[in-house]
């Protein structure tokens, strides 16, 4: 009974951490709350080890030191000037969360990924299927924190496979590092993607020769390989024709599969896989959805199977 107990509330503990480090209140932000993210990030975060999973090399760029900063998440900041203070300011490596990723598949964000590629090294943490876009946008580095085999986030409910992950960028031959993280080791701050993205340049060995890269892609979805990678979320669960066009707008003559993710908080895996039985016969390609309606805390009590 005492055991229960005990593994009952380091459940609670590790869902209470995980919620916070994701979407934490403005009352537990009065009471040290970034100062208590900032000792997590350099005593419990640093220690977490980063597993390479798949490594194509690392484009060559000159550098004499790895400068790395961060674009947090939760400020709705104007991207185009954050992007452009740091690569004027010289860092080498710039690590996105979900809203500076996401708006990289925009037209204007297309535009600072050619800007970027010259100047750095873009990093992504890849925590859930509303990153699946990402793949076909050529990042650098993709972080995934692993729980229980899947990229979970917090509080989005769209986990996705760790494993599903690599065959889709082995697939595609996108050309991308993924490494691993355990979901406690990684936290969305300056310090924990910092320590996180220094470790794995500084062991990496492997290099290659950099090559012309002009993203396809418009918003929530891009093209690389022959495979499109999109993300479904409310707007397009609610406007299946307008997902239809824009997977169309990028061109199906070379496409051998679509991959989409869906934002489970609007939809069931059924009407999912009903929405890609129907882009399956309209577009006469394998359609398939890759996610799975989970977040943290369902792989913690559930293993979201």
């Amino acid at each position: 009974m005492y055991l229960k107990k005990l593994y009952f509330l380091l459940i609670l503990m590790a869902v209470y951490t995980a919620v916070m480090i994701e979407y934490p209140c403005d009352a537990m932000k009065e009471f040290g709350y970034y100062q208590g993210l900032e000792l997590y990030a350099r005593y419990v975060s640093s220690h977490a080890r980063a597993m390479v999973l798949y490594n194509p090399g690392l484009r060559m760029l000159p550098q004499s030191e790895f400068r790395i900063a961060a674009v947090l998440p939760g400020n709705y900041q104007d991207y185009p000037q954050q992007l452009t203070r740091l690569l004027d300011a010289r860092y080498n490596a710039i690590v996105e969360c979900s809203q500076t990723d996401s708006w990289h598949s925009s037209p204007q964000g297309q535009a600072y990924l050619r800007r970027m590629r010259d100047n750095c090294y873009r990093v992504v943490v890849f925590d859930g299927g509303h990153h699946l876009p990402s793949l076909g946008l050529a990042p650098d580095i993709i972080i995934v924190p692993e729980l229980g085999g899947y990229a979970v986030h917090a509080e989005m409910t769209d986990g996705i496979s760790v494993q599903r992950i690599l065959e889709m960028v082995r697939e595609a031959g996108c050309p991308v590092m993924v490494v691993k993280i355990p979901r406690w080791g990684l936290v969305k701050n300056e310090t924990s993607l910092a320590n996180i993205t220094k470790t794995v340049l500084q062991n990496n060995t492997r290099f290659r020769r950099d090559e012309t890269f002009n993203p396809v892609a418009c918003p929530r979805m891009s093209k690389y390989g022959g495979s499109i990678f999109a993300w479904v979320n409310r707007d397009y669960i609610r406007d299946r024709k307008c997902l239809a066009r824009r997977i169309e707008s990028l061109g199906l003559d070379d496409v051998k599969r679509v991959y989409l993710a869906f934002d489970y908080h609007y939809i069931g895996t059924d009407e999912a896989d009903n929405i890609c039985c129907n882009l399956s016969h309209r577009f006469r390609i394998k359609v398939e959805r890759v996610n799975d309606p989970v977040k943290v805390a369902n792989v913690l009590f559930w293993s979201g199977r």
